[in-house]
């Protein structure tokens, strides 16, 4: 009797999740939207400098800039590092120093100077290039020098290993040569023993 009333019971369960509504369509999360209220909006005619410092000619021209950086990518190391000994110590030299020291073939020491090239200059740029400064020159920069300096370690712990990898082997095929005279003894000691035995 219990079982029956257990088995309608089930029954009746069933039947009223059936009756509620489905839906056809699937359930599709939608992405949270791009929070966008910490971008300053761009202004075409937006200078790297603020008023502070010594304005160079080429203070408002962002192509002029970017044209720097690109030319810096195109060129090879040793050219960008004697044009980088030929520039001055003004702000905009300064930043002509950084953008020839980004590219990815600058040795770690040059690159970690234009770091602080421009960890000294962004608090002189404006507010809208301090952001562009910060997203589009230090953090890359930044993370390839930690990538730099990850991979020097790794190499440093390698050559260790390796060191110590050969020091192993050759006492490994040290103690193998005394197990191998050993061995010759014990055979030569063990013929002797049979030879006086018979």
């Amino acid at each position: 009797m219990r079982a029956m009333w257990l088995l309608l019971t089930l029954a009746g369960l069933a039947g009223c999740a059936a009756l509620q509504p489905v839906s056809d369509k699937p359930v599709v999360a939608t992405p949270p939207e791009f929070q966008h209220d910490s971008i300053l909006p761009l202004k075409p005619d937006v200078c790297v400098f603020n008023d502070e410092v010594d304005i160079s000619k080429h203070n408002c021209e962002l192509t002029y800039w970017a044209g720097v950086w690109v030319g810096a990518d195109n060129t090879a190391w040793p050219e960008r590092k004697a044009a980088i000994t030929e520039l001055g110590t003004s702000a905009s030299d300064k930043l002509h120093k950084v953008l020839l020291s980004l590219p990815t073939d600058t040795p770690y020491q040059d690159r970690l100077r234009a770091k602080h090239w421009l960890d000294e200059l962004i608090p002189h740029f404006t507010p809208q290039m301090q952001q562009v400064a910060v997203t589009v020159l230090a953090s890359p920069n930044n993370q390839m020098l930690e990538y730099e300096s990850a991979i020097s370690v790794l190499n440093k712990l390698n050559t260790q290993r390796a060191v110590t990898i050969r020091s192993l082997n050759a006492e490994l095929e040290a103690q193998h040569k005394k197990l191998q005279e050993l061995l010759q003894i014990e055979a030569t000691m063990m013929d002797k023993n049979r030879s006086n035995q018979q």
